[in-house]
């Protein structure tokens, strides 16, 4: 059995500050972002899906960790709807590289 391993940690970006455009270093939240994701109207979910994403919203916000193992299930919605959403800027491409190359970790099942 695989799952994904996707990194929750915050990443420096640069932002507007006082002494112009990007010249201060901000930290991006991974995790607010991943379930903005989960939720963006554009994935016009219904009340079953809305539900399945909350789920994950919730697995991804309560992760101790600073990595999260998805189950190809969970990795799916995350995929679909990074790969939904318009609008990314320049500050969101290790949001989206470390959901379409997270890579494929093999787990063991619990007996």
């Amino acid at each position: 059995m695989e799952a994904r391993k996707i990194d929750l940690s915050p990443y420096p970006v640069l932002a507007d500050g006082p002494e112009g455009p990007e010249s201060v270093s901000v930290s991006y939240e991974v995790r607010k972002s991943l379930v903005n994701l989960l939720f963006n109207p554009q994935l016009q979910l219904g009340g079953c899906a809305l539900l399945e994403q909350h789920e994950l919203a919730v697995k991804i916000m309560d992760c101790a960790e600073d990595a999260i193992l998805l189950d190809q299930s969970d990795y799916e919605k995350l995929r679909h709807a990074t790969e939904t959403f318009r609008g990314f800027g320049k500050n969101e491409v290790e949001l989206v590289r470390r959901v379409l190359k997270a890579p494929s970790v093999p787990v063991a099942e619990a007996s």
